[in-house]
């Protein structure tokens, strides 16, 4: 038996990416176990994978944090010892790749038989240069979720935003990009709603929905220039990317798979490259097959590991 521990994070306001590999792992035989569950739990199990939903409560060790979740912070330790003492395989989903590293090579470490999967690129090389065996898995999409959305033929919005900043990660790129699109001069529809926190997040089938109305959506690299798990979304919905250079993981092209926009070029390079049907089709059936790599499902069903 093959089993994945988890915990509910219901009121995540940052985003679900989590459950969609939970659902996904669970598709692909994995017994989903709640931390308490798993102390009185006796079945044999070959395999266990520690989900991002335990992410925070394994790696932060805050006095403050350690208080408010004392109950959850004691069981993970009693969890912890358990799994160490059984000496199973174990797999670790770590998350925010682009902060706290020592913390978590430490707690990594701690592990006689572990794989950790990270979902950006660059941490995979911090952490292998740190004997960890590290993985790098891209974040994806769970096509089964967006799928009913495909049907929309009228796109109202002409090009959208909705996500939060993080300029602080990002040296501000993504905020530059957008005052650089909204003051081109451009004559199109924007629904373009910045966020610092998740204030103007929308959720579920509400933010699919609106993925499906948009014709071009801003968007940027992550934080440690990770390709975040919006990306997949919006091309798997036919929406094509506005976005600065980058490497982009190795993922995404240059003017192939998002339209290349720097805050430098002047409004006529601008409109040029939004306002033309043939680099919007082009680069819409580049992502139409680029994506198929990117289901979750997929992902896993083509792992080494799990």
């Amino acid at each position: 038996m093959k089993i994945v521990l988890y915990r509910n994070l219901n009121n995540n306001i940052q985003g679900n990416y989590y459950l969609d590999w939970l659902e996904s792992l669970e598709e692909a035989g994995y017994k989903k176990i709640t931390l308490f569950e798993f102390i009185f739990f006796k079945a044999n199990y070959s395999k266990v994978v520690i989900s991002h939903t335990l992410h925070d409560l394994f790696i932060n060790d805050g006095f403050k944090y350690i208080i408010l979740n004392f109950v959850s912070f004691l069981i993970s330790k009693i969890v912890i010892f358990k799994i160490k003492k059984e000496n199973q395989e174990v797999i670790l989903f770590s998350k925010n790749d682009y902060k706290d590293f020592n913390k978590k090579v430490n707690f990594f470490r701690s592990f006689n038989n572990a794989k950790i999967v990270t979902h950006t690129k660059k941490a995979k090389k911090i952490f292998t240069d740190q004997n960890i065996d590290a993985h790098w898995m891209p974040f994806g999409f769970r096509k089964e979720k967006l799928k009913k959305h495909l049907n929309a033929s009228l796109r109202p919005i002409d090009i959208g935003f909705r996500g939060n900043l993080n300029s602080q990660w990002n040296d501000s790129q993504r905020e530059h990009l957008i005052e650089r699109i909204l003051n081109s001069n451009l004559e199109l529809n924007f629904d373009i709603n910045p966020s610092k926190n998740g204030e103007n997040f929308l959720f579920g089938e509400d933010y699919y929905s609106w993925i499906a109305n948009c014709n071009y959506l801003i968007n940027s690299p992550s934080a440690f220039d990770t390709v975040g798990p919006r990306f997949y979304e919006q091309m798997f919905l036919g929406a094509v990317p506005i976005s600065i250079f980058n490497s982009y993981e190795g993922i995404l092209f240059k003017d192939k798979n998002y339209v290349c926009i720097d805050i430098n070029y002047d409004d006529k390079e601008i409109k040029n490259k939004l306002m033309s049907k043939e680099i919007f089709n082009k680069i819409k059936n580049n992502n139409h097959e680029l994506i198929k790599k990117f289901d979750i499902p997929f992902l896993i069903q083509n792992s080494s590991f799990l």
